[in-house]
This record gives structure tokens, C-alpha cells and sequence, in this order.
């Protein structure tokens, strides 16, 4: 499943999660990043799988 940019429309073909880059931003900005996490996982946007994911994005960065 191809899914389009929402900002650009270029067609997305894969995602990963970049580990080093999610773990320093929970380490630089610990307040900021639980905040986020708290409003993405309320938000109904969470449930959505990603591009050629096999499972829900399950953290904001």
C-alpha cells in the first residue's frame, strides 16, 4: 500500500522508526516528548497503521 504525503502528495513507500533519533529526544526534552506521547495516543490518528508498516505507530517520534 502506497500512501501519498499529505504535505507534498509524493507517495510514501516505507517507514521505520529511527531508534537513536527517538531516544534522544526522550532524553533531551523528557517533558516535552511525555506531553506529546500522552496527546498522540488520545488522538484517534494512533490507531492508524503506518505505509507498508505491519503494526500502529506507537510513539510520536
Amino acid at each position: 500500500m502506497n500512501t501519498p504525503c499529505p504535505l507534498c502528495r509524493t507517495l510514501i513507500s516505507h517507514t521505520d522508526l529511527h531508534e537513536e533519533l527517538n531516544q534522544t529526544v526522550k532524553t533531551c526534552f523528557p517533558k516535552v516528548y511525555h506531553g506529546r506521547q500522552l496527546n498522540f495516543k488520545k488522538a484517534q490518528c494512533a490507531k492508524w497503521s503506518l505505509p507498508s508498516g505491519r503494526k500502529c505507530f506507537r510513539t510520536f517520534w
